[in-house]
């Protein structure tokens, strides 16, 4: 696992919008947020990274693979697979003592 900044990651609702176990629906187009808010456009095997605001003061963080929507009922057009576990940004943080956020 290397570093990456907040500023880096794209929003992904990893609780809500888990559809499989390491599936987390991403997007319905081709365009998601960053957390500097810029707008980023993702294709089929983009490798990305991800973040969840915890509402108190955390956040969640993974990565991942974007796939097309394995399951033709749900509303996405891109998903993410998960490559690593979810952590929270304070267990990471500690992972990586010399970074800054």
């Amino acid at each position: 696992m290397k570093f990456v900044g907040l500023a880096n990651r794209v929003f992904a609702d990893m609780d809500n919008e888990r559809i499989m176990k390491n599936i987390i629906g991403l997007t319905q187009d081709d365009v998601v947020k960053r957390f500097d808010a810029a707008e980023v456009r993702v294709k089929e095997g983009d490798y990305i990274y991800l973040y969840m605001d915890t509402e108190d003061g955390d956040y969640c963080l993974s990565e991942g693979i974007v796939i097309r929507n394995p399951i033709k009922s749900k509303p996405y057009k891109f998903c993410c697979v998960l490559d690593d576990e979810i952590i929270y940004l304070s267990n990471y943080m500690k992972k990586f003592k010399n970074s800054n956020i």
